[in-house]
Formats: structure tokens, C-alpha cells, sequence
């Protein structure tokens, strides 16, 4: 009963495959089965398409001539006399009747245990039903676009129905050899067609669930227990920047991707130890959520923001420039303050350390290490808790200062001693690899640019203008640099305040950063928790104001 309701349902599944129609007609002639109805027209195609295949072998033979008997319309064979009028379509019979129906007195119980006593013949059913299987799965690629997909009701019935029936003591051909176990069997069932799978289905009596991760459960368990106004949706796409792996564009409004990043990222919420920003690349820069939230307007931006946006600089400069020089960009821990304060006979201590944290930028591409195919090289310097930046153009053996801070001082007074170490430490190493401005780099003067966009007033974003003057530089003199950005002032500030979102969106979705499927969900997760926008941007400015007070507690080293 079970074989025959499984065949009934790959014809349902499968209408027109003349090799399923053939297995059909075999089985039911050898089991002698009389409720397993078989539509007349799918024999005339069978028949004509048998002409075609060339089969040959006994069975076909026999079942012709018995498919003659059905086409003749004034002879009907014994079977079709018994179930005629009463026969209902395949898998239109309520479970009553079907269990109701007397079995076959011809293949009894007792005589098909029989039949498959004797070894032959249950190899030999075996071998027949494993290549009839293969016909099936040859047939089923071929007519697999026309499959339908979806369970009809009557299949729905057929298949809880059947979870009540034993599985038979012999395999049916479906599944692998019964010798094998029940885990294996189902697994190899999972990696069948469509079809095999679903007749696979009904030799186990618990119902196969669709596979879910342990993030899928727990999204519906969590659906399950909060309202449904608090559900959050899988992100369908990428948050982007528009500016990963190009310059940076000011003096033009946010993007609204840029705004759902920062949102989040400035609500102060989540882990503020958890890594936020980290690359494999180079020297493996990496900021914390803590120190990556300094970005946010009104704060001091910590170093280690600028030591990672000085690696994706390094990194874009790998993918966009297409010529012989390139810029090379060096993370604030170049200058320590121990190689600052060394003494005098210290100074070969001074400079192997130099050198070793000189080598923790190459390593990522020591060939570079000689600095023959840079024209710049960028080192963002720290000093009395302000930030400042020093370029070297080792084309010209020249350097100048990059300092936003326009407070009047001299450079023997603010710069001298950390820049003249700077300078004698790089050009000794330069020297080792035989550079040819090596004695330039430590003889010749230092220029102080006077920047149009300097400030008097403005002690607290020192950090960002780094951050711009590293990106936006090429080595032109003050006159010839083409950067416009606003004098201080209102102007100035609001410029400020989006280049922190597009400098922290930059980053945070920048295809380097190994936490960005992360953010992205968190940044979603957040806008749909916060559909009010005042409400939103009230509470976000409440933890800047708090988080400018814990900066001002702690004396953050940055800008003052």
C-alpha cells in the first residue's frame, strides 16, 4: 500500500514522465494491484515513446501487451470490469476507503515473504528497482523546470496518512540498502532530487523541518515572546559610503546611509570595549566602540581612530594608484613618548625602537620598507595632548607641518624637538637603505604652513583636520593646494560635524573592516528600535554631553 500511494504521487508530481508511467505498470502487473488506476492516456504516450528508447527486455514486452488491452475499448481486462464506475482519480480517495480495500489474494503476505526467501529474487528486485530509480532521477532532471513545486491537498492527505503505516521489511528502491543506518539513509535521501526527497520523507514517521541557524531560532523564539511592534528585520542590503577607495568630498550634505551609521555609533549604546573597526591588512589597525565614538561632534578623537584611518588611506592607496610613487601613511605610535624623552647615550636604543615600530607598518608589505617608490610619507605626531601632522616629500627632500592650530607660536617653540628627532631618526633610516634625499630629509628646514581653515579658538577637533590633511595633501605649496574648506566659524563647524559622519561611516562600512556585517546589522537594528526622530536625536545628544564630560574627567590625550 505504501509503494503504490508513493507511485500515485510521483505520477500526480510528475505527469507525462513515460519512464515513472512504465515503473508504475510494472509494479502494479507483479503485485497485482487493483485500486492502482492507470490513465489511458499517459499509456498512449508511454507506448509511443517506448518505440523510441529501444527497450527490449521481457517486462516491456509483457506490459505492451496488457497497455493493448487497456487502449482496446471492447475488451476490458478483469481488473478495470471489478473497479469500474467506482474507481475515483489518484489520491482523490478518502484514507477510509483506501484501508477499507481488500488486499491481493494473489500476493498475499505469506507469499511474498516467499517470493523474497529465495536470495535471487531479492537481488534481483533489488538490482531492478535501484536501476528503475535511476530512470527516474534521469527523467526527473529532464522535466524538472515543469515539476510543480507546491504539495496539492490530496498529496497533503496521502502523506499524513501514511506516517501511520509501518515501513515495509524490504527496501522499495527509493533509499539506500536498508543494511545501512537510519541516519546515513536519511542524509543521503536530503542529497536526492526534489522527488526522492519527498518519497524519502514517507519512510520516517517525524515530519522533516527545513534546515534554520542558530540565528533563525533564535530570531523566532525572540518574535515569539516580544511584541510584534518590536521585531526587527534582516537587513536586505549593505550600508555604503560613498567614498570607500576614493577621496573624500567636502562642503557636500551627508548621505542618508552616513546618518543611519553615525546614529548608531553615536548613541553611546552596545559594547564599548568590542572591536568595532579591525583589518587583517598591513599592520592589523584595529579602535574599540569606545574610541571609535569620538568621532561624534564636540569630542576629542582618540589616536587610535587615526591610526586606523591612516591604514585605510595605505590601503586605498594600494588599490587607486595606478603610478610608480606612491603616499605612505604611519600611525601615531611612530614618535613614542620614551624615543622623545630618550638621553643622549641612549640614541641606539632610541633608534631601533624607531626602526622597530617603522617595520610594524612594512608588514604587511616589506617591500616598501625602502621607501623607494614613496613620494610621501605622513606622520601624524602627538604632542601636549594636541595632534598635528608632519609630511616628508622624499622627492624633493623637503617636509612641511600641517597644523590646523593658528595660536602664534614659532616653530622653535611648539614643534622643534619632537620634529628635529623626527627628522634625524628617518633620515639615519632612510640612509641605511641608501635613499638618495636621505641628507635632505635631516638638513633641510622644515616649512610651517599658515592654512587658510586655521583656528584660535577650536581646541577640540585638531584630530579630524589630521585626518583631512593626510586624505586631502598631495605635496602642493599652500597656493597651489586646492582644498576649500571654511574659515572658523558657523561655516566651519557644521563642515566639521559631517566630516566626522563621513570619516566614521568610511571606516566603519569600508570593505577592510572585518566587522562591517556587524555594524550593519546593528545600525538596522538600531533605526528600527528608533522611528522617533526627535526623540532619537534628543537622546543622542544626551550621551555626547556625557561622554564630553567623561572625556574632560579623564583628560583625554588629544586635543587642548
Amino acid at each position: 500500500m505504501e509503494l503504490v500511494e508513493t507511485l500515485k504521487e510521483g505520477l500526480q508530481k510528475f505527469k507525462g514522465d513515460k519512464t515513472l508511467f512504465s515503473l508504475c505498470k510494472k509494479y502494479k502487473k507483479m503485485f497485482k494491484v487493483l485500486d492502482f488506476d492507470l490513465d489511458e492516456g499517459e499509456g498512449k504516450k508511454d507506448e509511443e515513446n517506448d518505440s523510441d528508447d529501444g527497450e527490449t527486455d521481457d517486462d516491456d514486452s509483457d506490459d505492451g501487451s496488457d497497455d493493448d488491452d487497456d487502449k482496446d475499448n471492447d475488451h476490458k481486462s478483469e481488473d478495470d470490469e471489478d473497479d469500474d464506475g467506482s474507481e475515483q482519480s489518484i489520491g482523490k480517495e478518502s484514507p477510509e476507503k483506501i484501508s477499507e480495500k481488500e488486499q491481493p489474494d494473489v500476493m498475499g503476505t505469506e507469499e511474498l515473504d516467499a517470493y523474497f526467501a529465495d536470495d535471487a529474487n531479492f537481488e534481483n528486485f533489488m538490482s531492478q528497482a535501484k536501476e528503475n530509480l535511476e530512470k527516474i532521477n534521469e527523467s526527473q532532471n529532464r522535466t524538472k523546470n515543469t515539476a510543480r513545486k507546491s504539495t496539492s491537498p490530496q498529496q497533503k492527505m496521502t502523506t499524513r496518512r501514511m506516517k501511520s503505516i509501518s515501513p515495509p521489511s524490504f527496501s522499495l528502491g527509493i533509499s539506500p540498502v536498508a543494511s545501512k543506518p537510519a541516519v546515513e539513509t536519511d542524509t543521503a535521501a536530503k542529497k536526492q532530487t526534489p522527488m526522492i526527497e519527498k518519497t524519502a520523507a514517507l519512510e520516517t514517521e517525524t515530519p522533516k523541518n527545513p534546515k534554520r541557524t542558530r540565528k533563525q531560532v533564535a530570531e523566532e523564539t525572540k518574535e515569539e515572546e516580544e511584541p510584534a511592534g518590536k521585531r526587527t528585520k534582516k537587513p536586505s542590503r549593505y550600508l555604503v559610503s560613498p567614498y570607500m577607495n576614493k577621496k573624500t568630498v567636502i562642503n557636500t550634505p551627508t548621505k542618508p546611509d552616513e546618518m543611519m551609521v553615525t546614529n548608531a555609533l553615536f548613541s553611546m549604546q552596545g559594547n564599548p570595549y568590542e572591536f568595532v573597526f579591525e583589518t587583517e591588512w598591513a599592520w592589523g589597525a584595529a579602535t574599540i566602540r569606545d574610541n571609535m565614538q569620538t568621532l561624534a561632534p564636540k569630542l576629542k578623537v582618540d589616536a587610535s581612530v587615526i591610526d586606523s584611518f591612516a591604514c585605510v588611506l595605505s590601503y586605498e592607496e594600494t588599490i587607486t594608484n595606478g603610478g610608480e610613487k606612491i603616499k605612505q601613511y604611519f600611525h601615531t605610535g611612530i614618535l613614542t613618548t620614551a624615543i622623545v624623552n630618550a638621553k643622549k647615550e641612549d640614541e641606539e636604543k632610541q633608534y631601533k625602537e624607531f626602526c622597530a615600530n617603522l617595520k610594524t607598518v612594512f608588514k604587511g608589505n616589506p617591500e616598501d620598507s625602502s621607501m623607494d617608490r614613496v613620494e610621501l610619507a605622513f606622520f601624524p605626531i602627538i604632542a601636549h595632548e594636541h595632534f598635528y601632522l608632519i609630511v616628508f616629500n622624499l622627492e624633493k627632500g623637503t617636509s612641511v607641518i600641517l597644523d590646523n592650530s593658528n595660536s602664534g607660536a614659532t616653530y622653535e617653540s611648539k614643534y622643534s624637538k619632537e620634529i628635529d628627532i623626527l627628522k634625524k631618526l628617518f633620515s639615519r633610516y632612510l640612509a641605511s637603505h641608501k635613499h638618495k634625499k636621505a641628507s635632505d630629509i635631516a638638513t633641510k628646514k622644515t616649512t610651517l604652513m599658515k592654512l587658510k581653515w586655521g583656528t584660535k579658538q577650536n581646541v577640540i577637533d585638531c584630530g579630524v583636520f589630521v585626518m583631512m590633511h593626510m586624505e586631502q595633501y598631495g605635496g602642493e605649496t599652500l597656493k597651489n593646494w586646492k582644498f576649500d574648506f571654511p574659515k572658523e566659524g558657523q561655516d566651519q563647524e557644521l563642515e566639521i560635524i559631517r566630516m566626522r559622519i563621513k570619516y566614521a561611516t568610511k571606516m566603519l562600512m569600508h570593505e577592510l573592516n572585518i566587522h562591517r556585517e556587524k555594524i550593519n546589522q546593528e545600525t538596522f537594528e538600531f533605526a528600527s528600535n528608533n522611528t522617533d526622530k526627535a526623540l532619537m536625536q534628543s537622546m543622542i545628544r544626551e550621551e555626547i554631553d556625557k561622554k564630553q564630560e567623561e572625556q574632560s574627567r579623564d583628560h583625554v590625550a588629544s586635543a587642548k
